[in-house]
Parts: structure tokens; sequence; C-alpha cells
């Protein structure tokens, strides 16, 4: 899973900084800024990474289906931590958005037990061979 992180860093932060050398004056943040910038990088590295391994694990349609759960949470994050202020539309929203996450975990659920009973039996086969 880390090929693909570190080739879109490493290709994103060049043509990042090139691009702002063109069309902005580089203005240098402090150090809680760098310290800042540092911290939230190294979470969405990570995030990435563990992305790219679960989707090595998990059927893409089923892993990639709970992504939207990041909605619910930014939503949950914006009202409790930013102290916005909830409306019915985007209540409505989270909730549909939950409900849906817990059935597609629920239909699935039998798939993944079939999956791991084929991995295991393929594990055996070639132990034996």
């Amino acid at each position: 899973p880390l090929v693909p992180v570190l080739w879109f860093s490493s290709t994103s932060v060049p043509a990042a900084a090139v691009f702002l050398l063109l069309c902005q004056s580089p203005v240098w943040p402090s150090f809680s800024g760098i310290a800042g910038m540092a911290l939230v990088g190294t979470a969405a590295f990570g995030g990435q990474v563990f992305l790219s391994r679960g989707l090595q694990l998990e059927r893409a349609a089923k892993a990639m289906s709970l992504q939207y759960v990041k909605v619910l949470f930014s939503y949950m994050l914006g009202m409790f931590v930013l102290q916005e202020t909830a409306n019915l539309s985007g209540t409505f929203g989270a909730l549909l958005i939950a409900a849906s996450a817990l059935i597609v975990m629920k239909e699935h659920q039998n798939d993944s037990e079939l999956l791991r009973d084929v991995d295991l039996d393929m594990q055996s086969t070639i132990r034996k061979q």
C-alpha cells in the first residue's frame, strides 16, 4: 500500500511547489504552523496507508461503500467540536448514511465469512503441497 501513497506525495508536492512559486509570493509559516502542517500530513499519510491496506484485505465494493461514513463523522465533528448548529436536512442525511452503512455491513457479513473460509481452505491446500 505504500507505493501509490509515496508516488502521489512525491509528484504532488513538487508540482504544488512549482505552481505556488509561479502564482504567489511565498509566506513562511510560524513554528506552530509548520508543526500543525506536519501533524496533518502525517495523519493523512497514515490514513491513506490504512485505507490502501483495507482495500487489499476487504472486497472493494464493501470497503468503498463505507467511505460515505466520512461525511457522517465530519457532520458530528462540526456539531460536537466546532459547535456548529444542526439542521433537519443535515441530521436526516447523517441518519441515512448511518443506516446505509449498517445495511451494507449486515448484507456483506455472510460474504466476508464465506471469503474467509475459502481463503483458509486455499492456505491449507498450499501448505499440503
